[in-house]
């Protein structure tokens, strides 16, 4: 069935299922001796792309059905920002903002998930090492809560190759905002802006008032489509967010000045 002819909330799409399914295989057969670690290591990051670019698609479909014509302004966005990127490259190691490490956050923090079961009673989980948290995820697979965690740790180290895998995974049991924005970034980082946007509009559409996934929108239209508008408008929204930490919203407002130059530029 196309995208198209989906309902609201009709599950994971088919083309995301197969690419799944050809990750879990490339798994096995790493596993099992029958690839080295280079091929499958190739085939993991075509695969993963495959499985993120039919998310994009139907998330494209989904915002041009409510939206008409919204995405057609970032495409055609050609103009240069002045000195803009070169500042936003600093700004966005404020990534930061939303991936402090994954060990320092407080209960109803942004990143979540737990490794209390691997710590072990009285265990700082700090202690426990990436390598103790992969054979755990290893042997559940459906253990999304502490597979979010190590995503999380790897994201926050810049191991992207890393975190995208286990992103791909929880999203093959739920529905994950922060999952998705963060493909999202890892996305935007790699050069494949539209598709990024696309990803973190499937985010948002899951968790409209999602802190990081508007922080990653505005990254993205600023830098990426180069629309200081459009990113202008949705880092208002965030700085008026009440929720917003203050250290964060410092952030906010630090990337919403170079955005409001850039538009003062092109006047």
């Amino acid at each position: 069935m196309s995208a198209a002819g989906r309902s609201a909330d009709p599950g994971l799409d088919p083309h995301f299922e197969a690419a799944l399914r050809d990750l879990a295989e490339t798994r096995r057969q790493l596993e099992a001796g029958e690839i080295d670690h280079r091929t499958a290591e190739e085939l993991s990051r075509r695969f993963e792309l495959d499985a993120a670019k039919a998310i994009g698609a139907r998330a494209r479909i989904d915002d041009e059905d409510a939206h008409p014509g919204e995405m057609s302004h970032g495409r055609s966005a050609v103009r240069t920002l002045t000195g803009i990127v070169a500042v936003v490259v600093v700004i966005v190691v404020a990534t930061v903002l939303l991936v402090r490490s994954a060990d320092e956050r407080e209960p109803g923090e942004l990143i979540t998930g737990n490794v209390d079961g691997a710590a072990g009673a009285g265990r700082d989980r700090s202690e426990v090492t990436n390598e103790e948290m992969e054979a755990v995820v290893a042997e559940n697979p459906s253990v999304t809560g502490m597979r979010m965690r190590l995503a999380d740790r790897y994201f926050a180290e810049g191991e992207y190759d890393l975190a995208l895998d286990h992103y791909m995974a929880v999203l093959e049991h739920r529905d994950e905002p922060t999952a998705m924005a963060r493909i999202a970034w890892i996305l935007h980082d790699s050069g494949e802006v539209e598709l990024a946007e696309q990803m973190v509009r499937q985010s948002l559409r899951r968790a409209p008032d999602h802190v990081e996934a508007r922080w990653t929108l505005a990254n993205i239209q600023l830098a990426g489509l180069a629309n200081p508008q459009a990113a202008a408008e949705t880092l208002r929204s965030l700085r008026d967010d009440p929720d917003l930490r203050r250290e964060d919203r410092v952030l906010v407002e630090n990337l919403l000045v170079l955005a409001e130059q850039a538009l003062s530029d092109e006047r």
